[in-house]
């Protein structure tokens, strides 16, 4: 229910395949989230900072409820190029709504693949009844931003100098949308 392809960019690149992410998986996740870590600022962990072993994620992966926890990757005929990971809310008062992480290797950005993370992501957030779809980004990520406004989430707010980079304080954007 959750795989889609987006088509190739002007002939020139393959297919992606937008899917759940499986225990198999593993392996190269890790590969990609260090990959986005080393070319990103727009993420919270920096290079080197993750310490995550294939072996347990791949046990985590296998043992998710996906009624509370979506994992989505984007696969090209390179491997994975991109994810999102989506959380609902824990408690009562909170099972109404989730929030969300994604990145997309750079070279791969701009070819609709983060659209399609967003709409599938959407589309299980309605079959798990959420009403409401959170999330914050880096002030300075202006093509995330666009990207989720051009998806139906708007700004709701503003955390002054949420996170710091490289000394840097920068603000954090809080965005939202109802289902």
């Amino acid at each position: 229910v959750y795989a889609a392809t987006v088509g190739s960019y002007d002939g020139l690149m393959d297919e992606v395949h937008v899917r759940l992410l499986l225990p198999a998986d593993a392996v190269s996740y890790i590969e990609l989230l260090d990959d986005i870590d080393r070319e990103s600022k727009f993420l919270l962990w920096e290079p080197g900072e993750r310490t995550i072993e294939a072996e347990g994620l791949s046990a985590r992966i296998a043992a998710c409820d996906r009624t509370q926890r979506l994992q989505l990757v984007a696969e090209a005929d390179e491997g994975l190029v991109g994810f999102l990971v989506c959380h609902r809310g824990a408690v009562r008062r909170l099972r109404h709504r989730c929030d969300f992480t994604m990145a997309i290797r750079r070279d791969q950005q701009r070819r609709g693949i983060g659209a399609q993370l967003l709409r599938s992501m959407q589309d299980w957030a309605r079959e798990q009844g959420i009403e409401r779809i959170e999330l914050t980004v880096m002030a300075n990520n202006h093509g995330a931003m666009s990207l989720y406004e051009r998806n139906g989430f708007t700004v709701e707010g503003v955390k002054r100098g949420a996170i710091v980079v490289d000394g840097t304080a920068v603000d954090e954007i809080v965005m939202g949308m109802r289902l």
